[in-house]
């Protein structure tokens, strides 16, 4: 397939604020087309209030060809989110260290040279 019969998809992207400039980049830059809505970080502190701030966001995300969480595990606050006909992407790390750094294997690289780290973002 040529680069000009690429299916343009429309992704939606839910995610935590703290990703803002990281996935407004990757947004503008796609070949898709990118809807983003951002999260309070704070609602990592309420797991279920969490859980239903997503759920509530997949709901009212219609005709999209996806849905790309951008969260990890985080307090289990976006386990069991569902979309009926829409698949639901949700990267397998614990937390957004991880996907900021790449992928779990370059986390748990960098833990095991610095186990101290303290991570801000």
């Amino acid at each position: 397939m040529s680069e000009a019969e690429v299916t343009q998809l429309r992704i939606r992207v839910i995610a935590c604020n703290v990703m803002f400039r990281e996935l407004c980049h990757s947004a503008a830059t796609c070949e898709h087309v990118i809807d983003t809505v951002f999260l309070e970080r704070d609602l990592h502190n309420f797991p279920d209030e969490l859980r239903s701030a997503v759920q509530s966001e997949i709901d009212r995300s219609k005709g999209y060809d996806a849905i790309v969480l951008g969260y990890g595990l985080c307090s289990n606050g976006a386990a069991y989110v569902h979309a009926n006909d829409t698949p639901v992407v949700l990267p397998r790390v614990h937390d957004c260290i991880s996907l900021f750094l790449g992928s779990k294997a370059r986390y748990d690289a960098s833990f095991e040279t610095s186990p101290g780290t303290y991570y801000y973002s």
